[in-house]
């Protein structure tokens, strides 16, 4: 069945993307290499439909990164966290983690992730700005940053309820972050 619905996913019409994407969750259960990544892709899609159809659905299908799917992968998410739409930019910084944290790093991905946590509070929506704080779990070695280390301080001590939430599950998921001076004084 995967096979049968990638062409629908890249469809040139949009409707039939849309529709495709909505029949790839009947697949959810079962194991996919291809199909989750052709699905996130459409995060990027031009119509707006489209995009929310891909953002409702992609968590329900599991992103399973093997040796045959790896550079489709990092392809997929460098894309996505490139894209001028928040929610791409989101979903990427939630499935960095799939590519094994060795391997993300290779790939530059805790740049990625270090960008995107410095931009927290430069006018970056809180949405975008709670995942990056999420992803820094995976990649702690981070935490040596000043800079990271007050943007994490700041978060925590943030009124936005999402902003400060993130940042108190990073803090509590990584050991070398509740260490640093800054976070361990918010």
């Amino acid at each position: 069945m995967e096979r049968a619905l990638l062409p629908f996913v890249n469809s040139p019409d949009a409707a039939r993307r849309e529709r495709a994407i909505l029949a790839a969750y009947a697949l959810r259960d079962n194991t996919l290499t291809d199909l989750p990544l052709a699905v996130m892709r459409r995060l990027n899609d031009p119509e707006a439909s489209v995009r929310a159809a891909s953002n409702e659905f992609y968590r329900s299908l599991p992103l399973k990164v093997v040796e045959q799917n790896r550079r489709e992968a990092v392809e997929t998410l460098k894309e996505l966290l490139a894209s001028t739409y928040s929610e791409a930019q989101i979903a990427a910084l939630d499935r960095v983690k799939t590519l094994g944290a060795e391997f993300a790093r290779g790939e530059k991905f805790d740049e990625e992730v270090k960008t995107f946590v410095l931009r927290t509070g430069d006018g970056a929506d809180n949405k975008t700005a709670a995942a990056a704080l999420r992803a820094l779990a995976d990649f702690p070695h981070l935490a040596g940053d000043a800079r990271i280390e007050q943007r994490i301080a700041s978060a925590l001590q943030s009124s936005d309820a999402e902003l400060s939430r993130a940042a108190t599950q990073v803090t509590l998921q990584a050991q070398q972050l509740r260490e640093r001076p800054a976070i361990a004084a918010a």
